[in-house]
Parts: structure tokens; C-alpha cells; sequence
């Protein structure tokens, strides 16, 4: 029976490829460099390719993993526990925090908008909202999916949630609208109007609500030793860069419906 690798996928992202299965003929060296082969095939260190947003990553296309979490998860019952530790401690010598491989990356049909041949005002704008709703899309994906701490049940940090979902199924409506639109449209409909104004609202509030959950966070990192910073700012990162991604989108959207000088 295939190792179960569904954990560990993503939008606009390739499946990971098969994991070795059959260890019984080999050593545990070999065995560990067969599993550290097959680990950094699929999933690669922050620097190598993830974006930075004022100097922090950006995990668009998910992450940060720990390599234990992932080779525990996939080969528990299918190596023995020596090889197990034995693969961690290899890549404990490369790195902790691992994303998934930029060779899984695929790029999104949107993006072909970019490689319009006509350069006129209202073009570039519609080319460059695409754009904007596209980084906007992936960093909602990542923000909404089960992601950091997810496989931590004992993880005592609440969940950073800044938005409810029904506020994040609206951000997605409003998404998919836009995407759909013409370069340019006859009428335009008053969600697609409203959009910007839309999006800056809910990236406020995500600042809005960290600015006051760090207050009360510091604080209890203080009574409990700093235990919790570092799972306070891997999460906040990402909800800092949802609320960014929003208000580029916002700025995009906004340039484009003022170039087509539709009446509201």
C-alpha cells in the first residue's frame, strides 16, 4: 500500500513524488541517504526560493515544515525507529524549517495575462490586478489551510485568527469575481466596485486585531519564559502578508477602475 503523501500537498502544487517503501536490504546509512534524496527533491530550505515581504518570508505555497514532523508522519511503520532518527538527525545538519520544492511550483493560468502582446493603459491595469488577486489567492489558501501547528495537537498558543470564515469565503468570492472580469467590461457590478474598499477593511482588521493580540501575547510570553514567541511570529508572518497581499489588490483593482472610467 502507497505511502499517503496528501498531508503534505498544496494548491497550484505538484504531488510529492513516491516515497521509498522497502528498506529490508539496507543499511541504515543507505537507507537514510535514501530518504534525505528523496526529502530534498521535494522540499527545499526558505532561502532558496521563498519571497521575502520587508525582510520576512513569505510562505505562499505553504510551510514552514519541520523535516521531523514529515518523515515521522510518512514513514512511522514503514522504516524502523532507528532508520527514522537516524534521517532526522541527517537534515537536523542542513536545516529545521523546509517548504515545499519551487520545482512543484505551478504557475497559475492567470499569469499568462501578463504576456499580453497590447501594452494600452487599461490592459496593463487589468494584466497587473491579475497579478495582484493571484499572490492574494495563494496567500489566503495558505493563511485558510490547516498550517502552522497543524500537526502539534498540543500546541497551547491559540489559533491566530484575524478574519471569520465567512469574512475569508467573501474574500473569495470577490476573488473569483475579479479574475472573471473582461479588460473591458461594459457594466461593472457593485462587489466589483466595492472590492477595494473591501479589502482594505479586512487587511485593517488583520492588523488591527495583531497589533492587540500581541499586546496580551507579549505579555503572556514574559510569564511563560518566551516559550511561545516563535510560534506567535511564524503565524502573525503570514496574516502580516495576507493583509498586505490585500492591500496590494486593493491598489491594483482601484488603478484598473479608474482606467476604465466606467460610471459607478
Amino acid at each position: 500500500m502507497a505511502i499517503d503523501t496528501s498531508a503534505w500537498g498544496g494548491i497550484q502544487l505538484d504531488n510529492l513524488s513516491p516515497p521509498p517503501e522497502d528498506f529490508a536490504d539496507l543499511t541504515v546509512d543507505e537507507a537514510v541517504d535514501l530518504i534525505a534524496e528523496w526529502f530534498l527533491k521535494n522540499f527545499e530550505r526558505p532561502e532558496d526560493s521563498t519571497p521575502r515581504d520587508d525582510g520576512d518570508w513569505v510562505y505562499i505555497w505553504g510551510g514552514p515544515y519541520e523535516h521531523r514532523d514529515i518523515i515521522e508522519d510518512l514513514f512511522r511503520g514503514v522504516a524502523s525507529d532507528e532508520i527514522i532518527e537516524a534521517a532526522i538527525d541527517a537534515l537536523d545538519r542542513q536545516d529545521t524549517q523546509w517548504v515545499p520544492s519551487s520545482s512543484r511550483v505551478q504557475p497559475p493560468e492567470e499569469e499568462d495575462a501578463s504576456a499580453i502582446s497590447d501594452d494600452s493603459e487599461v490592459r496593463i491595469a487589468h494584466a497587473d490586478m491579475l497579478r495582484r488577486i493571484v499572490v492574494l489567492e495563494r496567500t489566503l489558501a495558505h493563511v485558510t489551510r490547516p498550517g502552522i501547528g497543524h500537526n502539534h495537537p498540543d500546541d497551547n498558543l491559540d489559533d491566530v485568527e484575524p478574519l471569520t470564515g465567512e469574512e475569508r469565503q467573501a474574500i473569495t468570492h470577490i476573488i473569483t469575481t475579479l479574475k472573471t472580469q473582461p479588460v473591458e467590461p461594459e457594466t461593472l457590478q457593485a462587489e466589483v466596485v466595492s472590492a477595494p474598499e473591501f479589502f482594505e477593511a479586512n487587511a485593517a482588521k488583520i492588523m488591527g486585531y495583531l497589533a492587540a493580540k500581541g499586546d496580551a501575547f507579549l505579555q503572556k510570553a514574559v510569564e511563560a519564559a518566551g516559550t511561545e514567541l516563535g510560534k506567535w511570529a511564524v503565524r502573525a508572518t503570514l496574516w502580516v502578508a495576507l493583509a498586505n497581499a490585500l492591500k496590494a489588490a486593493a491598489e491594483a483593482a482601484n488603478n484598473w477602475l479608474h482606467i476604465v472610467h466606467l460610471p459607478f
